[in-house]
């Protein structure tokens, strides 16, 4: 695995952790539409793959070294699509872990609404 691969599986398990577990992100990110979720993952991994690919073409970026960018080519931009799937199989892999913390919080956040329910009596 090449070092922009590598990026785009982290980039993507990164998003996934911050649309679940970021305080401000994740309460603003669970109150969309199932559909509207998907589209802003979708536009989230585009745009970091997007990014990693733009750093290899733009010299005014230069956020990694050279040899951990792609190519500024025709093939550059089939990268960019192997880049796109990367991250999105870190993202649901990371999705996937991170499934049953969220619920067991929500289930918690249920619990302790109900107990505090009851202290008010």
């Amino acid at each position: 695995m090449s070092i922009p691969q590598i990026l785009a599986v982290v980039a993507g398990g990164a998003l996934s952790v911050l649309f679940a577990c970021v305080p401000g992100f994740r309460s603003w990110y669970d109150a969309q539409l199932p559909a509207r979720k998907s589209q802003i993952m979708l536009a989230s991994l585009l745009l970091a793959a997007v990014l990693l690919f733009a750093d290899g073409c733009l010299p005014q970026i230069n956020v990694f070294p050279a040899e951990a960018l792609t190519a500024c080519s025709l093939q550059g931009v089939a990268d960019l699509f192997v880049l796109l799937v990367l991250a999105a199989v870190g993202n649901q892999s990371v999705y996937g872990l991170t499934k049953n913390l969220r619920a067991q919080d929500s289930q918690m956040r249920r619990y302790e609404a109900g107990l505090q329910g009851y202290k008010s009596i």
